[in-house]
């Protein structure tokens, strides 16, 4: 009944997402004969519960069409960890993808696992909420290429890879502020700042905010893209997106906040800056006005210097409106609350080489500024690194997360044969490098 009525079906639910994995692998083996992944066998079943961690593994391997190549002998006395990383690195060479590391998960307790490997342990843990909406979005769309991506002389915890250095993170905003393990949350808020009921007036007193150019327009309509990762409902316009944002910062639309860590997160993020502007008075920037267009028809009721007589019609549409306006805020800000909750960060980023200019993306919130933005040669989406100390004369990285650009083919269009493998078509200066990833 819920499958074929999801309106009323508990999507937030642990029990309906356990119960849609069980009717999953049913229908997959059971009446649709398909074949299933072990990958895609693992996230079904990540949630289910076993003794033995490694039976999270060994106990689908008979359901797999790929299970004896990529674990050819189930061995109990081989810890946890050696599994995880020997069958990840086939997994990786089989599926032509090094997408599978993007997985990490919310968790920052450390494991023995290498960095490269998904977070298996976080995902069995049993948080509802293991992952961040990015992994979840990107968890089943990632891409196969023409190659092998993994390269010779991978053994061990080491994988080594080919990539391109992309940027720098140079500024983060701040987590949202979650419980602590006794329920309470720890807030810096207070009464509301002056520069708040200050906003409006903000475009009048800085002349480039009231006559933005098309550049400036462009850029802060990417800051709102970014921060609501395209998750906002399909019927919002860009017109209703871009006035969202800038209420964000107002009254009105501090008011329209119900959760006080977002409303903290706001305040403190107020001030981070962005090429040459702070998120606030980004949120500010208008087009030059244009001009009204001419009154013609005087004698119905309507006067020069405004409407004095408002039929009935138009102050229901007005109300209409008005509603409908206050709806589009909520659904704003509860995109907003739902992905800053899930982990993510807003981080600005230094460009390097052709990009020649920063650039802001969502990142893990383990993130920090210094950690370096890669695009790795079988990875579709750009890869946080960070540089570990040398050794054996060898330079290593450890891999922080996936990161989520708003218009990825914007910014690395020019990288994209040579991340699908045709060496010979790339038009980049930078020489790819290869990199050991511990």
């Amino acid at each position: 009944m819920w499958k074929k009525e999801l309106d009323i079906a508990p999507l937030h639910q642990r029990a309906f997402l356990k119960a849609m994995h069980l009717a999953e692998f049913r229908d997959r083996f059971s009446v649709k004969k398909e074949p299933i992944s072990l990958l895609n066998a693992m996230r079904w079943s990540h949630q289910t519960m076993a003794t033995d961690p490694r039976d999270k593994i060994f106990g689908l391997l008979g359901l797999c069409h790929d299970g004896d190549t990529l674990v050819p002998l189930p061995n109990y006395k081989q810890p946890l960890e050696e599994i995880i990383t020997d069958m990840s690195k086939r997994m990786m060479s089989l599926n032509r993808s090094l997408d599978l590391m993007c997985f990490k998960g919310t968790s920052l307790s450390n494991t023995k696992l290498p960095s490269w490997t998904p977070n298996w342990m976080n995902l069995w843990s049993g948080s509802f909420n293991s992952m961040t909406i990015h992994e979840m979005k990107f968890l089943d769309r990632h891409s196969i290429f023409p190659f092998d991506p993994v390269l010779e002389g991978s053994a061990g915890q080491i994988l080594k890879v080919k990539g391109k250095q992309s940027g720098r993170v140079c500024q983060l905003s701040s987590e949202l502020t979650q419980l602590s393990s006794d329920g309470r949350l720890n807030l810096s808020i207070g009464p509301p700042a002056h520069w708040i009921t200050s906003t409006s007036s903000l475009a009048e007193k800085h002349p480039p905010l009231d006559k933005a150019k098309e550049d400036d327009l462009t850029t802060r309509n990417t800051i709102w893209q970014t921060l609501t990762m395209g998750l906002l409902p399909p019927e919002m316009t860009a017109e209703a997106a871009a006035f969202c944002f800038s209420k964000l910062w107002t009254p009105e639309g501090r008011g329209a906040v119900h959760n006080l860590a977002l409303i903290d997160w706001i305040d403190r993020n107020a001030w981070l800056s962005y090429g040459n502007w702070t998120l606030w008075e980004w949120s500010q920037m208008k087009a030059p006005p244009s001009s009204p267009p001419a009154s013609s028809n005087v004698g119905s009721g309507q006067f020069l210097g405004g409407d004095r007589s408002q039929s009935k019609n138009q102050r229901i549409a007005e109300t209409h409106k008005t509603e409908n306006t206050v709806e589009q805020l909520i659904a704003f800000i509860d995109t907003l609350e739902h992905i800053l909750k899930s982990g993510m960060r807003l981080a600005v980023v230094s460009g390097h080489g052709t990009l020649g200019k920063d650039y802001i993306g969502m990142v893990l919130s383990n993130a920090r500024t210094s950690d370096q933005v890669w695009h790795i040669r079988g990875c579709s989406v750009p890869i946080l690194l960070r540089k570990i100390d040398r050794i054996d004369c060898q330079t290593r990285h450890e891999v922080i997360g996936a990161m989520y650009l708003h218009d990825a083919k914007k910014w690395f269009g020019l990288e994209e044969k040579w991340i699908r493998g045709e060496e010979g078509h790339s038009a980049l200066v930078r020489i790819p490098e290869v990199l050991n990833l511990c």
